[in-house]
């Protein structure tokens, strides 16, 4: 029997009684005893259905306990998981399990038979080198690879990430990271030291608030988070001991009342092979040192080592990946001499710690996650009404990454339109956040395109945009967003995604929206559909139904530019500030019944709900605005006269000239006449109007 299904049997065995994983949003706990018996479940399912030995089995389901038994009972089996995501595109499954000839995927539809099947007693025994796991990433052809590891490779990955994590069985492990990205492994690795994983909801992943609770309320005591997560993490749980970061470079974040352990690793690598224990912020965190089992050095172009502290590609020896399915020249690209050629550059510090400097070719980091910009510039050239395609990664001041796709083509598209023809075929993470169109790409002095000379819109901007007049919420929130993407040469009515605002920056704004304003966002929508405009209009409605909007600098009041309309008003009622010809005066009688008391209160309620009454307008600067008070309180006034004479002269002397710069911008009157109830109500058109009245 492998070792990697006797470290499992092990602690299956072990932990029996104990929680394996908790998923469904804390809601669902599986014991250790029913994931072995599940796994026992899909060993039988897969025996049944007369499978070639060591085959691959494609699996596209949502992260969960299912997901963690079908994989372990693959390997009971002797087959090989191809991990995949029950959203990904139709195009791409089809070119997997086609690229791997899997002859089976599991889906939901499929688990829905597996648990009406009784399970095997045995497994079946597994060669060391057997093919254990395909993981897919993406490729420079247009395709992804399929990047190859042993049983022997898993095996010891799982010892080698358990010995750096230091996870043991009173462990509560918090994850968010797919199946089908290697970090996953970290989840066996919890798995095989007896801990409890509790498996993040999609909601918890793209919000820092929730899963900050779910922290607490779980007593969560170690988790994976990347680094502009950890970034974002400001009020730590007392339970939590370890938060484990890799993935991408680790960037001015302090531990917190936890310890905080920055890795490297790759898909090839099946996890980490350094760790570094953060002592302070950094600019550039290091990577640490190798772990005992790896041997590396640092190579420049020539193929030699250089000497410590000068830059060179990190090159490996251990038990890692074996190369790449079905595609030997990428192996031996991979595999030279011996050494497994990572493709990222470092230098050695002098206390012997790793420093991560960038990648050695144009394969970037978006999200955390690996992309070959090949692979989208060969899907992009497919849409139609595209001759030719160019793909490049950049990264913005704020050493957040992003993708632009420079393009040749006859007709006019939209970024909208090449956005949603790539999401068809990719990943969302690996969809360009701009396009730009050329006739032409520059070429080298060998005839080749000039990547080196093409620049992202976004640098060295000129801010030609045309100026705008904001608010001094439209300001602070273009501030926000300027400083997160390092440039501020956008309006306030630009796509975010279209911006540069990646999933993951997504999550980091959302993060300081909320903090600023108490307005949580959908990130997803935040990167799609979203503009500074939109989540403007979200900062509003919240403080127009819950009275206050205050940031952190203590602005008790915030203003909005006028709209046409408004400042057609405005200037004339400057003109003419005796007139009343922009009052809506009105006065409504009420059935007997209702009374004064009675409508005192309804007006009360109404008036509360539509705080909007309460602004005023004011000039700043050159500009005049409306402004929003905190301290609205609605007024209605009570009278009780004896006769409908006398209501017919409350009514006409009711009707003033308003002052725009004085709320509120209405009067209310209540007024008895023996057993009948009249309001009178008058209002300035620049915040009322006749639909409104209608209302």
């Amino acid at each position: 029997m492998s070792r990697l299904i006797n470290i499992l049997l092990d602690s299956l065995n072990a932990n029996s009684e104990k929680v394996a994983i908790v998923d469904q949003n804390g809601s669902r706990s599986t014991l250790y005893k029913e994931l072995h018996e599940d796994s026992l479940r899909v060993a039988a399912y897969l025996q049944s259905q007369n499978l070639p030995a060591k085959s691959c089995i494609g699996i596209a389901l949502p992260k969960s306990a299912e997901y963690f038994a079908v994989e372990i009972g693959c390997w009971m089996c002797g087959y090989t998981i191809v991990p995949m995501g029950d959203h990904f595109p139709e195009q791409r499954i089809d070119y997997i399990m086609g690229h791997c000839d899997a002859p089976l995927m599991i889906t939901s539809q499929t688990m829905d038979q597996i648990h009406q099947t009784a399970p095997v007693a045995d497994v079946i025994e597994s060669d060391e080198e057997d093919m254990v796991a395909l993981f897919y990433t993406s490729g420079s052809t247009g395709n992804p690879k399929g990047v190859v590891h042993t049983y022997s490779s898993f095996a010891d990955a799982f010892i080698r990430n358990k010995a750096l994590c230091g996870m043991t069985e009173k462990d509560a492990f918090g994850t968010g990271a797919p199946m089908y990205f290697m970090a996953s492994i970290f989840d066996f690795t919890a798995l095989s030291a007896g801990a409890t994983i509790h498996l993040y909801a999609e909601e918890l992943k793209t919000n820092i608030q929730l899963m900050e609770n779910y922290i607490l309320q779980h007593k969560i005591t170690c988790c994976f988070m990347s680094p502009t997560v950890v970034s974002q993490y400001d009020n730590p749980s007392p339970h939590l001991r370890m938060v484990l970061s890799a993935s991408e470079r680790l960037s001015g974040v302090d531990p917190k009342g936890y310890t905080l352990v920055n890795g490297y690793g790759q898909t090839e690598t099946a996890g980490l092979v350094t760790t570094f224990l953060v002592d302070k912020k950094y600019d550039n965190t290091p990577i640490g040192k190798i772990a005992s089992d790896i041997t590396y050095c640092v190579m420049n172009e020539d193929g030699e080592t250089v000497a410590a502290g000068e830059e060179g590609e990190l090159c490996l020896k251990g038990n890692l990946a074996k190369g790449y399915f079905k595609d030997e020249e990428r192996t031996a690209h991979l595999w030279q001499d011996g050494w497994m050629h990572t493709g990222d550059l470092v230098k050695e510090l002098p206390d012997g710690n790793i420093l991560y400097v960038n990648r050695k070719d144009w394969m970037v980091k978006i999200s955390g996650q690996r992309v070959e910009p090949g692979e989208v510039e060969q899907v992009l050239k497919h849409c139609e009404g595209v001759k030719d395609a160019v793909v490049k990664g950049f990264e913005n001041k704020k050493g957040n990454t992003y993708l632009c796709a420079f393009y040749i083509s006859e007709k006019e598209m939209t970024d909208h339109e090449l956005s949603l023809y790539l999401r068809s075929f990719l990943p969302e993470y690996m969809v360009p956040s701009l396009f730009v169109k050329m006739d032409k790409f520059p070429l080298n002095q060998n005839g080749k395109v000039d990547r080196k000379s093409m620049e992202s819109p976004l640098e060295n901007s000129e801010a030609n945009t045309e100026k705008q007049t904001l608010s001094p919420l439209e300001e602070e929130l273009k501030g926000m967003l300027a400083n997160l993407l390092g440039n501020d040469d956008f309006s306030i009515s630009d796509n975010l995604g279209f911006l540069g605002l990646s999933s993951i920056s997504g999550i980091k704004f959302a993060s300081q929206i909320y903090k600023k304003y108490g307005v949580q966002l959908n990130t997803k929508n935040l990167t799609k559909t979203g503009t500074l405009q939109t989540i403007e209009n979200e900062i509003l409605k919240k403080w127009m139904t819950s009275g206050s909007a205050v940031s952190e600098k203590g602005h008790a009041e915030h203003a909005v530019p006028l709209t046409f309309a408004q400042t057609g008003v405005y200037y004339d009622i400057a003109r003419s500030p005796e007139s009343t010809a922009y009052n809506m005066a009105f006065m409504y009688s009420f059935p007997r019944g209702i009374t004064a008391d009675m409508l005192h209160q309804a007006m009360i309620e109404v008036l509360s709900a539509h705080r909007i009454l309460g602004t005023h307008f004011e000039v700043q600067g050159s500009d005049v605005v409306q402004v929003f008070p905190t301290d609205y309180k609605p007024e209605v006034e009570r009278v009780s006269v004896a006769s409908e004479k006398e209501l017919q002269r409350l009514k006409e002397e009711f009707r003033i000239p308003f002052n725009p710069s004085r709320g509120p911008l209405y009067r209310a009157k209540i007024v008895s006449v023996g057993k009948q109830t009249y309001l009178l109500f008058d209002t300035l058109h620049m915040v009322m109007d006749g639909a409104s009245v209608s209302l």
